[in-house]
């Protein structure tokens, strides 16, 4: 079945731009279209370069050992206030429940996390304006298998995703973020069922339930299966919205409406449900990236006309 476009700047054009060329003429809107539509397909080389390009980290390639991809150029670091933490914290790392390293060795598995711990001890040192939080731990996983194990690469994709995408969580000392705002939106796009859920949980504070959808990006203990992890990520990255991870909690609440009504009856079962109930395969995923992009139009159309207004409103004055 052909995908559904969801990016295009041509209503009329059904023609896909070539990654290959793209990559080449470091074209951030085609590559934008590609991850939208269609994802970067499995070839993880290919997706570092198109992740360097939406990350603004230029061409990284990682067998460029010459120049960017160094790994000499990556310093060991001493221990920060996060490392016992993170080192509890890879023991359950998102990294072990993947498919895609289910079959590796003791030896490589082994060799992996503890290159991943580095990596999360090195960015938590040197970026003391950081702050980490649980699951976080997943995502430097997986830019680290995303870069081929190139530990130099990685770390700059992750300060620049850590920048971009988790401002509000990486840069303040609050678990939540932005996440509280969840309540709100879903008031705004479905008020029936925003009263329904705030009577099962009880407070508007409370997100716990989403905390890993928001954080890691599904990453950490949702889905298993990492090509389909991989789509949700070439998705939101190439948004370039800093809103998405809300959007796709969002998305996943409103898709699932019928059945979160159907089995929760207190906020336990709300919890447990959210955990494990929901079903986030291949089939689900698309669904949602396409409600994810929907409501992510809605929004940027009804920013657009707040700016208008408020710019008509100052011309007027000045007018006056």
């Amino acid at each position: 079945m052909p995908s559904t476009s969801l990016f295009s700047t041509d209503s009329s054009s059904t023609a896909s731009p070539d990654i290959h060329d793209c990559i080449k003429s470091k074209d951030f809107l085609g590559l934008k279209e590609i991850g939208i539509n269609d994802g970067f397909a499995d070839n993880n080389t290919t997706r570092l370069r198109c992740y360097s390009i939406l990350l603004g980290c230029g061409g990284l390639d990682v067998y460029d050992e010459n120049e960017e991809g160094c790994n000499k150029k990556f310093k060991q670091i001493d221990e920060n206030e996060y490392t016992h933490i993170i080192g509890r914290d890879i023991l359950r790392n998102g990294y072990s429940r993947w498919d895609k390293t289910a079959n590796y060795s003791d030896y490589q598995k082994s060799y992996d996390l503890q290159q991943i711990e580095k990596l999360l001890n090195v960015v938590f040192t040197e970026y003391p304006e950081f702050n980490y939080i649980q699951s976080f731990d997943s995502v430097f996983a997986l830019f680290y298998l995303i870069a081929n194990g190139n530990l130099f690469i990685a770390k700059k994709l992750i300060v620049s995703y850590l920048h971009i995408f988790k401002s509000d969580l990486a840069m303040k000392q609050d678990n939540f973020g932005h996440l509280n705002a969840i309540w709100s939106y879903l008031k705004k796009y479905d008020a029936a069922y925003y009263k329904w859920l705030m009577h099962i949980v009880g407070d508007c504070q409370d997100v716990s339930f989403a905390l890993e959808w928001y954080i890691a990006w599904f990453s950490h203990c949702s889905i298993s299966d990492f090509s389909t992890i991989l789509r949700i990520y070439d998705f939101m990255i190439s948004t370039q919205n800093q809103s998405i991870g809300l959007y796709m909690v969002l998305a996943v609440l409103l898709l699932n409406k019928k059945q979160i009504m159907q089995n929760v009856e207190n906020l336990s079962d709300f919890i447990v449900f959210t955990k494990s109930g929901l079903s986030f395969d291949k089939d689900s995923v698309s669904q949602l990236i396409t409600k994810c992009h929907q409501i992510m139009q809605s929004e940027m159309k009804e920013e657009q006309r707040r700016n208008s207004w408020k710019q008509n409103k100052m011309e007027a004055i000045k007018a006056w």
